[in-house]
Formats: structure tokens, sequence, C-alpha cells
């Protein structure tokens, strides 16, 4: 209520401005999704919508026009991935949808919406394709800039948890909750399936994230199982295996037998591979012998969620429930790791952007942070700087995204591209209260 309209939200999706009397409405503009909070600016002159979906605008009164300020998820974000060449981002959410940001402009460009949720994605390292994992065992991949269904494949029982492309692009992986690993032909525009292997990825919602990898050189996948103690390293174009490590047994003073959660190749280093336990460490483990190199016990005081190296081999990324780490990967500094907080809930995924100026980390929100590495000649001399920073200040920096979006379909799922200057439906004039 101002001192010259009063303003209700609805479930219909309306934002209405009423004549104080309520006889009649003489501004109105439609949301995407019942509106669940207004509030009028003090000069009268704006007034602020929020809607269940996701998106928080406002609506100019003197030249009644409508503008969004942002988007986002509704529920958790379970994964992203990142598209270097064209700097977009992909997310994933348990609220049904999944988004492709511009990582520069900060706003959704477009969305995907199923009534099937989506719980990984994957961007092919040189194509603009995108390709989703969801509950149903449906892998997806759609070409971003036609709006194509390429590929639809039903070989997974269980929950997809897993997707991955070799780093030459020329195949794709997808792991479910059963066990089952598939590999596909990725330079094939059908991504016609190449094989199928049954229970040999360990299942469980702990390894949700960094289910898979591959190295560097393309020519390994990575994967726990198919035991949960187990480390399988197969070759990439055969699945033929070529190594198999029980963490369980590496620590024989232990009372309690340990079981690998999350996997990660080293990008400098095809020798290396990182491996996170559920006793809270994280082991380097030699990718020709099965040796174990390195140990870093007590990662975090609760399990690792995800991990990523940086593609100069210099740092480790990890997440622990709410609380982001970065460690220097030789752990050679008198302080080799610092911590850094933001999320209010526990982070999915965390990963370095491809120019190693940032990290992203997704959960509760879709964190954007700036990262500050110091220089490799002076990491010994300046070993507690700050890494992750604020452009302006030593905090995080979560960076809002705000797009604008006019809805379409393409294929099985909801497809939604934004374009600047849209606006939901607005009308003017009188309107008779019902």
């Amino acid at each position: 209520m101002s001192s010259s309209f009063c303003c209700t939200g609805s479930e219909d999706g309306f934002l209405r401005l009423w004549s104080l009397d309520f006889t009649n409405v003489f501004l109105e503009a439609q949301l995407e999704g019942p509106v669940s909070l207004v509030s009028v600016s003090s000069d009268n002159h704006l007034v602020l919508a929020c809607s269940s979906a996701g998106i928080m605008g406002f609506l100019d009164v003197k030249s009644h026009s409508y503008n969004t300020l942002m988007r986002s998820h509704t529920e958790t974000v379970l994964g992203f991935s990142v598209d270097g060449i064209r700097r977009h981002l992909t997310t994933a959410s348990s609220d049904g949808t999944v988004r492709i940001w511009s990582m520069d402009s900060l706003h959704q460009l477009y969305d995907f919406v199923s009534d099937d949720c989506p719980g990984c994605v994957a961007f092919h390292p040189s194509e603009g394709h995108i390709s989703c994992g969801f509950n149903s065992g449906i892998v997806r991949v759609f070409d971003i800039s036609s709006a194509k269904l390429l590929a639809e494949h039903k070989q997974h029982s269980g929950r997809v948890m897993g997707l991955i492309f070799t780093p030459d692009g020329e195949f794709m992986y997808s792991a479910d909750s059963q066990g089952s690993l598939v590999l596909y032909n990725a330079f094939d525009e059908d991504y016609n399936v190449i094989r199928v292997l049954y229970n040999v990825v360990a299942g469980g919602p702990e390894r949700a994230s960094d289910t898979l990898t591959v190295s560097s050189d393309s020519r390994c996948l990575a994967f726990v199982g198919p035991t949960q103690y187990i480390v399988t390293i197969a070759d990439s174009k055969s699945l033929e295996e070529l190594l198999h490590v029980d963490v369980s047994i590496l620590d024989v003073h232990s009372p309690h037998l340990d079981s690998a959660l999350k996997v990660c190749f080293s990008p400098a280093s095809t020798e290396h591979l990182l491996v996170a336990t559920s006793a809270n460490k994280i082991l380097w483990l030699s990718t020709k012998t099965g040796r174990l190199l390195r140990e870093v016990p007590k990662v975090h005081r609760h399990q690792c969620s995800s991990l990523a190296v940086s593609e100069d081999g210099r740092f480790l990324l990890t997440a622990g429930h709410n609380a982001v780490k970065v460690w220097d990967y030789n752990m050679q500094l008198d302080v080799n790791s610092q911590m850094f907080i933001g999320h209010s809930q526990p982070i999915c995924q965390v990963g370095f952007t491809p120019d190693q100026l940032g990290v992203i980390s997704v959960g509760d929100a879709i964190f954007f942070w700036d990262f500050l590495p110091f220089p490799e000649e002076s990491a010994s001399d300046d070993s507690s700087s700050s890494v992750l920073s604020n452009r302006s200040a030593s905090k995080t920096e979560l960076k809002v995204v705000e797009p604008e979006s006019e809805l379409g379909e393409s294929g099985p799922v909801k497809w939604s591209s934004s374009k600047a200057g849209t606006s939901p439906m607005l009308t003017t004039g009188r309107h008779q209260h019902p």
C-alpha cells in the first residue's frame, strides 16, 4: 500500500496496481510463476516483485515498463560445467532446470525445463553442445545455438551421476547409480553408443559429483568401482581395465576400512590421480603402479564433496560441507591451505574457470570467486597471502546472475532463450475488479 495506489501479487503471476478504493486496476504485469513478494519504493515510482520461479524484477510506474533484475534456481544446484571457448556456465538443479549463463555479463542465456530432474551436466570441449543426465537414467545432448536435441539415450536404469567428455572431444562417458558405465562417440552428431558396462561404478549420493575423471591427454578414464574401496583406471577408448587400486588397505594402522569418494586427474601430470576418501583424506596415487605417493589427512571437518586441480598443477581445490579450501598442490609451504566460507549449505561441486582467474562453487547458490594466486617465484615468501578474494576486498565475491528470458520449446524439455529487452506481459488501462 502506498499513498497513490495499492499493489498486489497473486498466484496467477500477475502484479497489479489498484486505485486506493480497489475499484479498478490501472497497471499490471505478468511474471513467470506465482508472485511471492511486492514492495513499493518511497517515491512510489518503482514496484519490486519476486516470484516463486526465482525471478526478481521491478515495475516502473511512470514509464509502464518492467525490468528483470535477477533469475536464480529455486532449489539446490547439483552440478555445473564451463565452456571456456564461449565463456558459458551451465548448471543443473533439483528444481528441474538446466540453465546456461554468460560468465561475462552474468545473464541467463537459456534454460531447459523438464519434469525429469537433471543431476549432472557437461559441455563439449569444442562444439557448442551440452549433455544432461537425468534422474530417470536418460542422457540428452543439445546443440545450444539451434536449440536442437541431438541425441537421447536410455541405456541407464538408475539416476545418472556422472557425465564427462575427453579433453580432445572424441568420447563422452556417463555413469549411473546402478553401476553402469556408457561410452559414446562424441565425434558423431548422434552420439552413438560404443560400449556399455554394468556393475562397474560404485553408487551412492556422496559420489554424485566428480564421479568420472579423464586424464589431460585423453588416454585414461578413472572412477570409483566396482566397489566403494576400489579405484579403477581404464583405457578411454575401449574401457579396458588398466589398473585397480584398493584404498582400504593403504592405511594398515586404521581400525576402519577407508572408501573412495571422489577422483580427479592432475592436468599437469597424467601420472597423478587424486582420491578423496571417507576418512577425510586426499590420496595421490601413481597411475602407472597404483603406489601411494602422498597423503593429506584431515582435509575438512566433514567429508570432501568435490575436488579439482588447477591447469598449471600449482593448486588443489577442495570442498567440505559449506567451506572451500585452496591448497598448495605440492604441499611444500609452511601453511599449505586456506579456507573460505560463504555458502550456508553443503557445497555440491567446485572447480577452476578455464582461464584460472576464478573459482566456481555451487550448492545453495552459484558462487563466483576471484582467484588471485601469488606469483610462482614468490610462493615460498608469501605463503599466507589470500588467493580467493573480492576485487575490492579480501572477501568472497558472489556475483548475481540477472537475465531476462523469452519462452520457447524444443524436444522433450522446455527451452527458453533470454534476449535483452524482453519483459513479462504488461497491460495498462481500466480493469474492473471481478
